[in-house]
C-alpha cells in the first residue's frame, strides 16, 4: 500500500527535478524563467495528483448506523489524455529562453505528464559584462517518455456512524521515510444521510445524503545538483497538496449489489518548491550560486460526476468507481464492517 501511495509523488517529483543535470540546465535560464517554465510545466502533475487523492471518499449514501464502522483499502488511476500531457512555450513570455532553431517563436512542449518526440532544443542566452553567453540544454521530459499515461494513488480509511443520520470518515496513511523521500496523507470526511428527513421514507427507492471531505498530502524527495561541491548540503523538493470535495449522493436499496452516483465539485491546491544550495553552470564564466530558486503553485477546480456499485457480502464489500472530472479517475476499494 504505501508503495502504490509513493509511487504517484516519486514520478511527479523525480520529473521536477529533470535528471540530475537537468535542473541546473533550467536554472541557467535565471530564476524568473526558470519558475514560469516550472509552473506550466509541474502544474498539471500536481493537479492530478490532488484530485486523485479527492476520490473514493463514500460507496454509498446510506450512513452507518450509531456505533456501525467500515475500513476501506482504496487505490485509484487518473487518467491524463493526450492534451493535458503539453502546454504552450512563447519566447514573448521568457527573458532569456529561446528555442535553438531562430524560425519558432511559440510550441507546444510537454509537461509532466506528457513527453517530447522529438526532444526540444533551447537556449538561455544572457549578457554578463557586456560579453553575450549561452547556455544550450533539451527541455526535461515526462512521464509518457516512461511510457506512463496515469497517475497511481492509494490511501486506508475508516468510517463510523454517528447519530441524526452523520457519518464520519477519516483517512490516513503512517509517514513514509527513506534516505531519499518522505511522505504522508491524512482527511476527513462528514456525510449525512437525508432520507430519513423525507415523507415515506422506507417505501422511497434511493439513499440520498450530502458530503464534504478535506485531504492533505505532504511530501518531500531529496535531489543532487552536479555541480555541487558540498555534498553534504541539503538539497529536496518539498510538496504540499490539498483538497476539498463537494458531493450529492444518491444510491439504491437493493439487498447485495447496489449502485451510486453522485454530483460534486472539488477545489485543490498545491505547491512545490526547490529547496537548497545550487550551483548553476555558467559557461565560460564559471559557476553561480543560488539558494531555494524555485517556488511554484497551482489551483484547480472541477464538476465530478461519480458512478460506482457497491458488492455487500456482509462483513466484506467491493466496490468500483468511476469519476468524471478535470482528470477522470478509476477506483476500486475492498472494505470490512459491521
Amino acid at each position: 500500500m504505501k508503495k502504490v501511495f509513493l509511487l504517484a509523488f516519486l514520478m511527479i517529483s523525480s520529473q521536477m527535478s529533470f535528471g540530475q543535470n537537468g535542473i541546473t540546465r533550467l536554472l541557467s535560464a535565471g530564476l524568473d524563467d526558470a519558475n514560469t517554465f516550472a509552473d506550466s510545466y509541474l502544474s498539471p502533475g500536481t493537479d492530478a495528483l490532488a484530485m486523485g487523492l479527492s476520490n473514493g471518499w463514500f460507496n454509498t449514501a446510506k450512513a452507518d448506523s450509531f456505533g456501525g464502522f467500515e475500513v476501506s483499502v482504496m487505490a485509484n488511476i487518473s487518467i491524463v489524455s493526450p492534451d493535458q500531457q503539453e502546454f504552450l512555450l512563447d519566447e514573448a513570455d521568457y527573458d532569456i529562453l529561446q528555442f535553438q532553431d531562430k524560425d519558432i517563436g511559440s510550441q507546444m512542449v510537454a509537461n509532466v505528464l506528457g513527453a517530447n518526440d522529438p526532444e526540444v532544443a533551447v537556449k538561455a542566452v544572457y549578457e554578463d559584462n557586456g560579453i553575450t553567453n549561452e547556455v544550450n540544454f533539451n527541455l526535461p521530459q515526462g512521464l509518457a517518455n516512461e511510457k506512463i499515461n496515469s497517475v497511481p494513488g492509494a490511501m486506508i480509511q475508516a468510517s463510523a456512524g454517528l447519530f441524526s443520520g452523520f457519518e464520519i470518515s477519516a483517512r490516513y496513511l503512517p509517514e513514509v521515510q527513506t534516505d531519499d523521500v518522505s511522505a504522508q496523507l491524512y482527511g476527513v470526511g462528514l456525510k449525512n444521510e437525508l432520507t430519513n428527513w423525507l415523507p415515506f421514507d422506507k417505501l422511497f427507492p434511493f439513499h440520498i445524503a450530502g458530503f464534504v471531505g478535506y485531504t492533505k498530502f505532504d511530501g518531500k524527495l531529496k535531489v543532487e545538483n552536479n555541480f555541487a561541491t558540498n555534498t553534504a548540503v541539503n538539497r529536496y523538493i518539498e510538496s504540499e497538496m490539498e483538497s476539498w470535495n463537494y458531493a450529492a449522493i444518491v444510491s439504491t436499496k437493493l439487498p447485495l449489489i447496489n449502485f451510486y452516483g453522485s454530483i460534486g465539485y472539488i477545489q485543490a491546491s498545491s505547491s512545490s518548491d526547490l529547496i537548497g544550495t545550487y550551483q548553476i553552470d555558467k559557461g565560460p564564466l564559471g559557476i553561480e550560486t543560488v539558494k531555494d530558486p524555485i517556488s511554484v503553485s497551482s489551483d484547480a477546480s472541477s464538476i465530478q460526476a461519480n458512478l460506482g456499485f457497491k458488492l455487500d457480502l456482509k462483513f466484506i464489500r467491493i466496490n468500483g468507481q468511476y469519476s468524471i472530472q478535470e482528470f477522470d479517475t478509476v477506483t476500486v476499494g475492498l472494505s470490512f464492517g459491521i
